[in-house]
């Protein structure tokens, strides 16, 4: 009998030695470096007025496939992915760093070669493994830009 109990006990006891540990969570530095983004809507908002217009839908569809590169050594690229504009274009069309800041809250590109040199901090509105989201004021108009894989 003390048999029985002392290998069930060790049965129960080695069982529960075998459950799963949970991963560690994801960094969003991990998320946002795991693939390329893919640019999905972008809306614009007038601080104005609050008037909101669909940036995306009026877009050439040679811009609607271009990706966004986050390297794990910060460096980024804007890669025009598989339709150019122009066949005499540039395949990669920006280049820079990427930070994050503010706890992760915000996402600074500083954009050192191609269209747009000079530094754009947004904000972080969601970082999944499947949606980047971020926002960024100029001044007149909120820009939301939401991407994915």
């Amino acid at each position: 009998m003390k048999s029985t109990v002392f290998t069930v006990a060790l049965l129960i006891t080695l069982l529960a030695s075998c459950s799963k540990e949970e991963p560690p969570p994801v960094s969003n530095s991990q998320l946002l470096t795991k693939q390329p983004w893919i640019l999905k809507s972008y809306t614009t908002i007038r601080l104005s007025d609050g008037v909101t217009a669909d940036g995306y839908a009026p877009m050439s569809l040679c811009y609607k496939d271009d990706e966004y590169v986050f390297n794990s050594n910060n460096t980024y690229e804007g890669n025009a992915g598989a339709t150019k504009c122009d066949p005499t274009d540039s395949q990669i069309f920006q280049t820079g760093t990427w930070q994050f800041t503010n706890s992760e809250t915000k996402l600074k590109r500083i954009i050192t070669n191609g269209f747009g040199v000079g530094t754009v901090e947004f904000s972080v509105m969601n970082l999944t493994a499947t949606e980047l989201k971020i926002n960024t004021t100029d001044g007149t108009y909120n820009h939301i830009l939401t991407y994915s894989h």
